[in-house]
C-alpha cells in the first residue's frame, strides 16, 4: 500500500538529508534537494505541517546560495506555493505562484515547455477561488503554449511515444476539468470553445509531427535516422543528469 510504502522511503529520505547537511552543510543547494524531497513525500503522507517547514528551510537556502531571482528559487517557491494551495491558503500561494512564474519568464523565456504545468496550477487556485474567468485566460495561456512546444521537442518521437507524451500533458487536461466543474450558465459556451480548441490543437500537432516525420524519412532517410538517434541520446544524457527538484503537481523538466 501506499502508507507502506511512505512508512520505508520516510527513513531514507531523512537519513539522505543527515548526510548532505553533514557533508555539504545545512545550506547547500543539494541539502535543499533533499529537504524538498523529503516535504513532497510527507504531504502525499498526510503531514503538511512538517512538509511546510522543509519547504521553507528549503526556499531559504535556495535564495541565500542562488539569490532571489535565479529559477532554482523559483522551483522552491514553486514548491511552496503548491504546498499551500494545496492546503487551502490561496491568499499566501497566489504571490508565490505569480513571483515564480516571473522569475521563471525572466531567466528561461515566456515560451519554455515547463512553463504550462506552473500556468494551470495558478489557474486551478484561482478557479478554486471563484475567479473563473481569470482562470480560464490563465488555463488558455497554458494551452496555447503546450500545443507550441509540442513541435520543438516531439518531432523525433515514435507515434505511440507523441500518444503518450500527449497524455501526460496537463493544461488541455485542466481545461476540460474546468468545464466539467463550472456551474451552467451563461459563460459555459466559451468554455466549450476553449476546450474544443485545446483537443483540436493537440490533434493538429500530432498529425503535423507525423507529417514532417514522413516527409523527411522519404526525403533525407540516412539524415534523419542519424538526427533521431542524436535526439534520444540528448534525452538519455538529460534523463541521468543532476538529478532536479521534485516538483508536487508540476513536473518541471
Amino acid at each position: 500500500s501506499h502508507k507502506e510504502d511512505y512508512g520505508r522511503a520516510e527513513p531514507l529520505y531523512r537519513r539522505a538529508l543527515a548526510i548532505r547537511e553533514k557533508t555539504l552543510g545545512p545550506d547547500n543547494q543539494a541539502t535543499a534537494a533533499s529537504m524538498n524531497n523529503l516535504a513532497n513525500l510527507l504531504e502525499e503522507k498526510g503531514d503538511p505541517s512538517s512538509a511546510e517547514r522543509l519547504y521553507r528551510r528549503a526556499l531559504a537556502i535556495e535564495e541565500g546560495v542562488f539569490g532571489p531571482e535565479d529559477p532554482e528559487t523559483a522551483l522552491s517557491l514553486h514548491n511552496l506555493a503548491w504546498h499551500l494551495a494545496n492546503n487551502g491558503n490561496y491568499s499566501e500561494a497566489e504571490p508565490l505562484y505569480r513571483r515564480a512564474l516571473a522569475i521563471r519568464d525572466k531567466a528561461l523565456g515566456p515560451n519554455d515547455p515547463g512553463t504550462p504545468n506552473w500556468l494551470y496550477n495558478l489557474a486551478t487556485l484561482l478557479w478554486a477561488e471563484g475567479r473563473f474567468a481569470e482562470a480560464r485566460a490563465m488555463g488558455e495561456r497554458a494551452s496555447r503554449l503546450e500545443a507550441s512546444s509540442f513541435a520543438q521537442w516531439s518531432l523525433p518521437l515514435s507515434e505511440s511515444e507523441q500518444q503518450d507524451v500527449l497524455r501526460t500533458m496537463v493544461p488541455a487536461d485542466g481545461l476540460i476539468s474546468f468545464q466539467f466543474a463550472r456551474p451552467q450558465d451563461r459563460e459555459t459556451k466559451e468554455i466549450e470553445r476553449l476546450v474544443l480548441w485545446a483537443l483540436l490543437q493537440r490533434k493538429g500537432r500530432l498529425q503535423e509531427m507525423r507529417a514532417i516525420q514522413q516527409r523527411l524519412a522519404r526525403r533525407q532517410p540516412e539524415l534523419f535516422q542519424r538526427w533521431v538517434a542524436a535526439q534520444r541520446a540528448l534525452g538519455v544524457c538529460a534523463e541521468t543528469g543532476p538529478a532536479p527538484l521534485s516538483l508536487p503537481g508540476s513536473g518541471l523538466q
